[in-house]
């Protein structure tokens, strides 16, 4: 996986974006809602006072490299992550890297790593569904963008997959 894949899947890990919301293919109407769900969930943030060094915590950086180490992500995440992770006070260290990928199984098979495009990524559920299996390693009282934890956005997340799966499977009766 690339820098720029890997950095929008570590901006939903650190719960920055909305879940869902990294590698959705260009042509797919997702994208246009998901970005004018960005907007509206800025506009709350900013009335809510919740700031990024509110939700952006060591413990999000963690989950964040776990998912990194998951989905094989970017070297270059060595230094983004760190730089980001500066701004706000936070020390991350190589060692701290080290320690966590030697902890996360390699889950994805995306390329350059693996054989398929990154836009399968998605298709395959995403951020959150790389979350939902490694979820025992997770923090998952962290808070997130939509003001709910990452436990709360794994569960809802996961309900309404099943709410689909069940519509999709009544059409096909």
């Amino acid at each position: 996986m690339g820098t720029a894949s890997t950095m929008q899947v570590m901006a939903e890990a650190l719960r920055i974006a909305l879940p869902g919301s990294s590698l959705i293919p260009a042509v797919k109407s997702e994208l246009v809602e998901s970005a004018k769900s960005a907007g509206k969930g800025i506009m709350k943030l900013i009335e809510n006072d919740i700031t990024p060094d509110k939700i952006i915590t060591l413990d999000a950086f963690k989950n964040a490299i776990k998912v990194h180490a998951a989905i094989a992500g970017s070297t270059n995440a060595l230094l983004h992550l760190p730089a980001i992770a500066h701004q706000l006070g936070i020390d991350i260290t190589p060692e701290l890297f080290d320690e966590i990928h030697r902890e996360i199984p390699y889950i994805t098979n995306i390329k350059p790593s693996g054989k398929l495009p990154a836009e399968y990524y998605w298709y395959a559920g995403g951020t959150p569904y790389i979350m939902e299996q490694i979820k025992g390693h997770l923090n998952l009282d962290v808070m997130t963008v939509i003001s709910k934890t990452l436990g709360e956005n794994l569960e809802m997340l996961r309900e309404n997959t099943l709410r689909l799966l069940k519509r999709c499977l009544k059409l096909l009766v």
